[in-house]
Parts: structure tokens; C-alpha cells; sequence
């Protein structure tokens, strides 16, 4: 019996579990609800928090019939440390992005724009070093996006998305922000297109934190209007939604080889708003 540890609500839940064959389930309660309502600087913390604890806990659970373990990123290294001792095979599913990169692409980020966020949020080393421990106690890793598989290796977490016919942009167009409205995600980017390209619109997810002049924007909307293309010209976040949506649409897509995961587009380095501009004028696709 394959034990499946899952600390929170996780989007691939459903993937790993359809080939998984015979298996249990080791749930934690859901407190993603709560810990979106905290603070950016501190939700993160929280739900890695959330992990370790659910890691602890899963290696005092762990039944003698247990013959395989599946456990993500920081809710793995107690547990795979237990697996190991009795000899099972162990698969670590690296949901979240590599800890040290991620502090290189927020010092870069952090470099163009002012966001608390990007200045404040550091994972302490003892969290780096946990993460480089768990792929040492893997026995074989599977992994998120593209991006993750060629910088880390491992097989890939999900196959490429089926894409219908690309769609050309019109003369008049809107474009949707991936990711919520926030330095990280290529929002200060996104709106430097805006101004370069009169003939579009831009669609956003705020949050609290989204600057009160980004919302007054003329051509900036918060509702779920239609949009012609994605703009994912993410710093850090990974193969969010809106990009993954646009993979089974048609919808072509522009952004950072980071947040293009399994879905094709057009990519652009972090911060080249001239890129950006380029293939959005080149019709996206």
C-alpha cells in the first residue's frame, strides 16, 4: 500500500493519485484559507510551516504495510528519512520552486521594483538545506514545469498540455496578468507594455496589496472579461493558473521560461519589457 502525504490542497493532487494504484491518504487539515489571509511577508512561512509539521507527524504515522511513499517539497525529509530505514521507495513531487533560485530571482526582482515582498522574504538556510536533504533521500523525483525539470531534473509532474489552434491577436486587444497583481509576477512589466501598446487592455487578480494606482488605471480591469492572450512575465511564480488554462484554449501566451511550464509561447527573459512588447505586436504566437 502506497501512502500519499498531502499537507494542503495541492493542484496535482488528482494527477499522482490516478497512477498511483492501491494507496492511502495522509491528509492534513486544509488551512489555506487561513494562511491567504495573512500578510505576503508571512504567508508563505505559514504554509512551509504547515509542511514540516505535516512531515513530522506522517513519519510517526507510517503503518508497517507501507510500501511506497510519495511526499512534496519540506514535507518529506523526517518521513523519507523513516522510508529509508525500512528500505521503501520514496518519490519526492518538487511542487515548489528550488529555494536558492527562487533567492536569486527575488535579489533580481528586487533590483527593478520597491515591493516589501521582494526585500523582505528570504527562506531561512535551514529550509535550503532541508530542501537539498529531501532530494538526497529520494529515491526518484518528479517535477513541476519544464523549467523545474531542466534546472533540477527528474521526470515531468504532469505531460504537456493538448493545445488547440493559436489564435492571432486582433488590432484591439486584452490581455490577462498571470499570477495575482504583484511585483513578482511581472506586473510593473506588464504595465510597461500597457503604456507601449495603446491598442490594449489589461486584465489583473488584485490583491491588498496591489498598488491603489495600478487600480485606477484606465485600461486596467479586475473583472473576468474575455482576454485574447496571457501575459506571464513572472520573476518567480511558477506555471500559475491563468498560464495553464491558456495551454488547453488556444489562447497564446507570453512570459518567462519559469512561468511557461509545459504550455509553448513566446518566451522573454525577467524584465525585457522590449521582448515583451515585441511578441505582443508579433501577434503573441
Amino acid at each position: 500500500m502506497i501512502a500519499l502525504v498531502l499537507p494542503e490542497r495541492v493542484p496535482w493532487e488528482t494527477t499522482v493519485r490516478e497512477g498511483l494504484g492501491p494507496h492511502r491518504v495522509f491528509r492534513f487539515p486544509d488551512l489555506t484559507r487561513l494562511t491567504s489571509r495573512l500578510p505576503a511577508e508571512r504567508r508563505i512561512p505559514a504554509r512551509l510551516a504547515q509542511r514540516r509539521a505535516v512531515d513530522r507527524l506522517a513519519a510517526r504515522w507510517l503503518p508497517g504495510d507501507t510500501t511506497g511513499l510519495v511526499a512534496p517539497s519540506l514535507a518529506a525529509h523526517h518521513l523519507f528519512d523513516e522510508a529509508r530505514r525500512r528500505g521503501l521507495p520514496r518519490v519526492l513531487v518538487e511542487d515548489l520552486v528550488d529555494l536558492a533560485g527562487l533567492h536569486a530571482d527575488l535579489d533580481a526582482a528586487a533590483d527593478r521594483h520597491p515591493e516589501p515582498f521582494l526585500r523582505n522574504y528570504r527562506s531561512p538556510e535551514r529550509w535550503v538545506a532541508r530542501q537539498q536533504d529531501e532530494r538526497g533521500l529520494a529515491t526518484s523525483l518528479r517535477v513541476q514545469g519544464r523549467f523545474a525539470q531542466d534546472r533540477r531534473g527528474g521526470e515531468p509532474l504532469f505531460p504537456p498540455d493538448p493545445r488547440g489552434p493559436v489564435r492571432a491577436l486582433p488590432s484591439r486587444f486584452h490581455a490577462r496578468l498571470a499570477g495575482p497583481a504583484m511585483g513578482r509576477t511581472g506586473l510593473y512589466e506588464a504595465l510597461a507594455a500597457l503604456e507601449a501598446l495603446p491598442e490594449m487592455t489589461l486584465g489583473i487578480r488584485p490583491l491588498p496589496e496591489t498598488p491603489a494606482s495600478v487600480l485606477a488605471h484606465p485600461r486596467v480591469f479586475t473583472d473576468d472579461r474575455p482576454h485574447d492572450v496571457v501575459l506571464a512575465p513572472s520573476w518567480v511564480e511558477a506555471y500559475p493558473p491563468e498560464v495553464r488554462q491558456a495551454g488547453v484554449s488556444g489562447v497564446p501566451v507570453v512570459g518567462t521560461r519559469r512561468a511557461l511550464g509545459w504550455v509553448d509561447g513566446r518566451e522573454h527573459a525577467p524584465g525585457d519589457v522590449v521582448a515583451l512588447v515585441a511578441a505582443l505586436r508579433a501577434g503573441g504566437s
